[in-house]
């Protein structure tokens, strides 16, 4: 065979294994999204879309840029120079700052002093937590002590978790310190005396191997990463020339002994590559001064591999590296006592003709597999391919150490594409699942509909959703996108290790309270309920607009409506001398309810109130009203007689009564002035009308007989006041009653929900009293309007009130 065809067919061959191990990938492209950078040692952050604009610029006060990270809340969170006299090498930071998108600080954590100082990266964990890298003295004669080779301070690094409290503190939770898993074989009369060799789970205080540490800044970590799968940290020296990776399931205790922690091993190292001479083993030294250890997050192409950016100091070129560690069946890291750690030679690696950056550099793998690179000290950022076709680029200038890639629909950049309130929406819930859709797991668990109104699809990444208004990211939702005009089911049912979208909540059947928040947690629907009923929801009517009703659920679909609540307040006796007498006899004053439906209700979890601030003042107990039949309600604050006696009494003077839903929807509500003796207040006509002063007809249908006696005996009502239309919904007309205090000008009108005027039912003077009028639903030319919500407003001079009504059709 000659030598061309040889390596012809070495070529081919080895294109063919490449294909065999890499993933097979979709035509190469940019991967869509924003890219954050900032520029090292200056006071500015950038964020820049796919045609390199610059579409946000956070100033800062203080000098930094090494590390910056957006957060799922939109803030941005930076490390930040603070003068230290005793450390002061490269990547010297001391602070790390969280800035809102205006720009201003909302908290910060100084870690700076004597005897330590955090430099380089840092690392946002999913807990809200932050880790940081530090540097801590260690004199001359603690180092010597310690087996090190020379007379002078060393900085050895420290990692430490910061809870982040108030505007500018943290709690320490959890510290790993590099000084507490030592070996050395250079003096045996000091501590960590051992066989290196023997020990690869320890740093060699005197490596590198054959050129000995200087003094001072003696492994320079540059990187820092967090694997929450396996929960583990990983990170990068510069001059040891390898990366790490540690336990963090361990105690603090535990991170600063041998044993402990998910793999049992304390804070000793897990797993090291890079410069086998380092642990004295055989084998080629790989890296030559190395940036941005990462982990590759699961999902990912390269899921659960480890990536770093090796600069190959000196050399031509830098290089990206890929590397996927070899695990036994439990997940520990494999080692042959007496070898390096593999893989022998990388996953996979990137590097090109003129790439080089001597020092700094980042790395990042994106959802589409491509890479995002920052060639640091010429300060251009690009994505590459699996094939290492450069697919983006940005020939920024400066230097900048890291640059990262956020997804169009990453929740941090919400406040670029918000959602306006009502174009995603609580449509539905059930508190009590009897028997109406179970989840994956055949388990019949409370649910929360959700609807997107829009005609474009909405992503729901981050936005959260609770049933507790102090924390409105109870539960927040992972990478999951709403599409247009379609539903989403969320299973309220605490279950969050289950397949599927599970809330880390349950619904209480009894009462409750749900919020569905945005990223930046402004509130876009909320919705309160009371006592429930087995498989009975409650939606929204209609569907994805309408207020909430009870109904039959309709699971992952379009709302039809339920059982119209048609039950109202029908008259009221507010001073009840001779009328009618409670079962011990007392004369007290009285609500009462007619249902207007043919079918009876139960009214359990219901509310009555003379109180709109405290409109669930009395709940009715498990109680029903009969169609087209009566309910007497005793308001007398006697709840320890029997029978239905409420905990407030009706004044006399003014007053008014309230009647809503378990979920504390407004179903009907009456107001008055003065009241007179054996005088009542009712409905005319029976159930619909409005209210007028007439004789009482206790639990029986309000009539004419006696108005003009009454009308003697009462004076003109002393308020202004705009019932609730009825019936509401509405799909053929609805009655629309007000009372005025005094002559005047009126104005009664409807308006659709973009607040154009739709019709004029009144207009002109109207005497003192109670007046009614009605709409059929169209407009002002008579032509038939959408289904849909409308407002009707009554104005007259300085008072104006609304009030909502739904046309259904």
């Amino acid at each position: 065979m000659l030598p061309t065809q040889r390596t012809i067919l070495s070529v081919v061959i080895a294109l063919v294994l490449l294909c065999a191990i890499l993933p097979v990938q979709a035509p190469a492209e940019p991967y869509a999204g924003y890219t954050l950078f900032s520029p090292n040692n200056t006071r500015n952050t950038y964020l820049v879309n796919m045609s390199n604009t610059v579409v946000q610029n956070w100033s800062h006060s203080r000098t930094g840029g090494y590390s910056v990270y957006l957060l799922p809340n939109g803030n941005l969170l930076r490390t930040t120079q603070v003068n230290n006299a005793i450390f002061n090498a490269g990547g010297s930071q001391g602070m790390v700052q969280e800035f809102a998108w205006n720009g201003t600080v909302v908290w910060e954590f100084q870690y700076s002093n004597n005897q330590y100082h955090s430099h380089h990266d840092i690392e946002p964990l999913p807990n809200g937590n932050i880790l940081m890298i530090a540097w801590e003295l260690k004199t001359a004669a603690q180092a010597r002590q310690a087996g090190y080779n020379r007379s002078i301070a060393l900085w050895p690094d420290h990692i430490i978790e910061v809870q982040p409290v108030g505007t500018n503190g943290g709690n320490i939770v959890w510290e790993w310190h590099a000084w507490d898993h030592l070996i050395q074989d250079y003096d045996p009369t000091k501590d960590n005396y051992g066989v290196v060799a023997d020990h690869p789970e320890l740093f060699d205080i005197n490596m590198p191997a054959g050129v000995g540490p200087q003094g001072g800044d003696w492994m320079h970590v540059n990187g820092i990463s967090y694997n929450p799968e396996r929960d583990e940290i990983a990170f990068s020296s510069h001059t040891l020339d390898e990366i790490y990776v540690i336990d963090h399931s361990t105690t603090t205790e535990e991170a600063a002994g041998h044993t402990g922690g998910n793999r049992g091993r304390g804070g000793d190292i897990l797993y090291r590559w890079g410069k086998p001479s380092n642990y004295r083993v055989p084998g080629a030294q790989y890296f030559n001064v190395v940036h941005c250890a990462i982990w590759i997050p699961a999902g990912l192409p390269g899921g659960g591999h480890l990536m770093a950016f090796n600069n190959r100091e000196g050399q031509p070129t830098s290089q990206i590296v890929e590397l996927n560690p070899p695990f036994d069946g439990e997940g520990n890291y494999v080692l042959i006592p007496g070898s390096a750690y593999g893989p022998a030679t990388p996953f996979w690696s990137y590097s090109a003709t003129g790439f080089y950056s001597n020092h700094l550099g980042s790395c990042q793998r994106l959802p589409n597999g491509n890479t995002m690179i920052s060639e640091a000290t010429s300060g251009f950022l690009f994505e590459v391919d699996m094939a290492g076709v450069t697919q983006w680029s940005y020939a920024r200038g400066g230097q900048i150490p890291r640059v990262l890639r956020y997804a169009l629909d990453y929740p941090g950049l919400y406040v670029l594409n918000p959602v306006a309130a009502g174009e995603l929406v609580i449509n539905e819930l059930l508190a009590d699942n009897g028997t109406t859709a179970p989840d994956q797991d055949g388990e019949y668990d409370d649910w929360i509909e959700f609807y997107n109104n829009t005609n474009h699809d909405i992503s729901v990444w981050g936005f959260g959703l609770s049933d507790d208004a102090q924390n409105p990211t109870k539960w927040r939702f992972p990478d999951t996108t709403l599409a247009a005009g379609s539903y989403l089911i969320v299973w309220a049912d605490a279950d969050t290790n289950q397949n599927g979208l599970h809330a880390s909540f349950e619904l209480p059947a009894e009462a409750g309270r749900i919020r569905f928040c945005a990223p930046n947690l402004t509130i876009l629907d909320s919705i309160s309920y009371g006592q429930q009923t087995t498989d009975r929801s409650f939606g929204r009517y209609p569907n994805g607009m309408g207020e909430f009703i009870l109904m039959t659920p309709t699971f992952a679909a379009e709302n039809i409506g339920g059982d119209p609540i048609e039950v109202v307040i029908n008259e009221i006796l507010a001073m009840n001398d001779t009328t009618a007498a409670d079962q011990d006899q007392e004369f007290d004053p009285w609500i009462e309810l007619f249902n207007n439906g043919d079918a009876a209700l139960s009214l359990a979890g219901f509310y009555l109130s003379n109180d709109a601030a405290d409109p669930t003042r009395w709940a009715f107990p498990d109680t029903s009203i009969p169609g087209r039949g009566y309910l007497i309600v005793w308001v007398d604050g006697d709840v320890e007689q029997s029978g239905l006696h409420a905990n407030f009494e009706l004044a006399v003077t003014a007053g008014r009564a309230l009647l809503c839903t378990p979920n504390q929807i407004l179903l009907d509500e009456a107001e008055w002035g003065e009241q007179v003796s054996d005088v009542s207040f009712g409905r005319y006509p029976n159930g619909t009308g409005g209210f007028i002063p007439m004789i009482p007809t206790f639990a029986a249908e309000n009539d004419s007989v006696g108005l003009s006696s009454v009308a003697d005996r009462t004076e003109t009502p002393g308020k202004y006041f705009l019932s609730p239309s009825y019936p509401n919904p509405f799909n053929s007309s609805t009655v629309i009653a007000f009372q005025l205090a005094s002559p005047g000008d009126v104005s009664l009108t409807i308006h659709n929900l973009l607040g154009q005027r739709v019709a004029v039912l009144m207009e002109g003077w109207r005497l003192a009293g109670h007046h009614e009028t009605t709409w059929s639903g169209t407009d002002d030319r008579g032509s038939p309007v959408n289904s849909g919500v409308y407002f009707v407003t009554l104005r007259t001079g300085d008072f104006t009130q609304t009030r909502k009504t739904v046309l259904l059709k």
